[in-house]
């Protein structure tokens, strides 16, 4: 598979992949909007979390290229106040982040939590993620963004009277971080299956397989314009397209058009003429 970097590049990396100096420069020469990291996790299951070990360092290090930096915590099912600690610990160990806090949403109950005594159900599960998100907000002062994908989303979805999956009410009032990763990256320019109750995207992560292709991380994100703008403050660069300058006419010569030349003594010769038609 081969395909090129898409605009406003974005990396996210967690302990599993080593960074090297020689490969945080590579990074860096790519001008990307962000690096973010795994903070922490919660162990799918149980209530065992942890603090990514290479989170504080990788942060660390991407500011001291002056890169912009994000960190993100994957979130499971209870023990909600107790990631949010954990969290908190690793965003202020990062001295914070230039990009909004992110949660990571994927969770598949019906594989985790559909036996007892693990029962989690949809509606509980959107509690759970609405707790983290406004405490996060508050710790922070900043929006957080939510890293899903179509099919773990639905999980935080229920069901209305016709049984049909409705997203929260607040789903919306979150900036969306979307995972989907097409057989052909390059023939794609966004996404195109949205989770319920989105319309808009602030980042795209459109392959999980960067390293395999020679690119410097695993997972690889577009921002969008917008989100772009948000953070930069900067408008998205637009390039006007050239300006097509028809070429410049032949003169039109009558058909019976001709001169006579100066003989050089500042009289024409006669008979001398051209027909400048040939």
């Amino acid at each position: 598979m081969t395909f090129t970097l898409k605009p406003n590049p974005v990396y996210d990396f967690s302990a599993w992949e080593e960074i090297t100096p020689a490969q945080w420069q590579a990074i860096a020469d790519t001008k990307p909007l962000a690096v973010i990291m795994r903070g922490s996790y919660q162990l799918i299951g149980s209530r065992n979390r942890y603090e990514d070990v290479k989170a504080v360092e990788y942060v660390l290090k991407a500011k001291s290229l002056g890169l912009r930096t994000g960190l993100y915590h994957f979130l499971t099912p209870n023990g909600i106040a107790e990631q949010v600690a954990l969290f908190m610990s690793v965003w202020n160990k990062c001295g914070g982040t230039d990009l909004p806090p992110i949660v990571d949403v994927e969770i598949d109950l019906q594989a985790s939590y559909s036996k007892s005594p693990a029962i989690i159900g949809n509606a509980v599960w959107q509690s759970h993620i609405k707790t983290f998100i406004d405490a996060v907000a508050a710790a922070t002062g900043k929006t957080p963004i939510i890293y899903t994908s179509q099919k773990y989303w639905v999980f935080a979805c229920t069901k209305n009277v016709l049984g049909q999956f409705v997203a929260p009410t607040w789903t919306k009032d979150y900036p969306l971080w979307v995972a989907q990763y097409p057989n052909e990256p390059e023939t794609w320019t966004k996404p195109t299956a949205m989770p319920i109750g989105w319309t808009d995207w602030a980042m795209w992560q459109y392959s999980e397989k960067g390293r395999q292709n020679g690119f410097v991380a695993n997972d690889l994100n577009t921002a969008s314009a917008a989100f772009t703008e948000e953070i930069t403050g900067l408008p998205p660069v637009v390039i006007d397209p050239p300006v097509i300058v028809d070429p410049p006419t032949a003169p039109q010569i009558p058909e019976y058009a001709f001169i006579q030349f100066d003989n050089g003594t500042g009289g024409l010769t006669p008979g001398t003429y051209y027909d400048l038609r040939k």
